[in-house]
């Protein structure tokens, strides 16, 4: 189970850059719609499936899950997320997030 745990950190284990204040350009989105009162790792995982988006916002809450139990389901999700990711299906805002500070350095 603890291989399965490090793999599960491996999409949001990056930590999400610091934002200049002064850069507007590299501000973070309103969120897309992603609700700060979800519970599951379930519930995150389809939310950015639907909308293609993974927010920074979400990622801190899967984090924060992701420290504590969770069910097989929540794992599974949490993996078809992470192929999501890796085929390109999902876009994150941290690593856009990083681009942008890195390209207006």
């Amino acid at each position: 189970m603890r291989h399965l745990q490090k793999l599960a950190i491996s999409l949001v284990g990056i930590a999400h850059p610091t934002l200049n204040d002064n850069d507007a350009r590299c501000e973070p989105t309103a969120l897309l719609g992603v609700k700060t009162s979800m519970t599951s790792i379930r519930d995150l995982v389809q939310d950015a499936l639907a909308t293609g988006y993974l927010s920074v916002t979400a990622e801190d809450q899967l984090r924060s899950l992701l420290r504590s139990k969770y069910s097989t389901e929540d794992l599974r999700a949490f993996m078809d997320l992470q192929l999501a990711a890796m085929d390109g299906r999902i876009q994150q805002e941290s690593r856009e997030l990083l681009l942008c500070q890195q390209e207006y350095k």
